[in-house]
């Protein structure tokens, strides 16, 4: 059975690298975030919870505020919906996998009888 570890980015979601590589460290809170790149409070909530994705302007306010190139916030984003599409191919293969089996051990016992 071959075990697959995460590496790299996208091993944690965009909000949390937010959260922990940049939130966390400048002692910067998600309301001051939201008034220093003109974004809603509501939707840094929701990129650090993991439930809303970077978008492209959300990328350019983030990168006024960080100092960092835009396409960096969109990588990330890139980064977690491949691993996020990579993990739902891995889970239907392993379902399908397992249907496979369990229809293999049914035909099994039927032809035993």
């Amino acid at each position: 059975m071959r075990i697959l570890i995460p590496i790299g980015p996208a091993a944690n979601t965009p909000g949390e690298i937010l959260r922990t590589e940049f939130l966390e460290p400048l002692g910067l809170s998600q309301s001051e975030l939201a008034t220093k790149s003109g974004l809603d409070r509501m939707r840094i909530s929701e990129i650090v919870r993991g439930k809303r994705r970077i978008t492209a302007e959300t990328a350019i306010a983030f990168a006024k505020v960080f100092e960092i190139e835009p396409q960096f916030w969109l990588n990330l984003q890139v980064a977690d919906r491949r691993m996020k599409g990579a993990r739902i191919r891995r889970d239907r293969h392993r379902s399908g996998a397992l249907v496979s089996w369990c229809w293999k051990r049914l035909r099994a016992d039927h032809q035993r009888r």
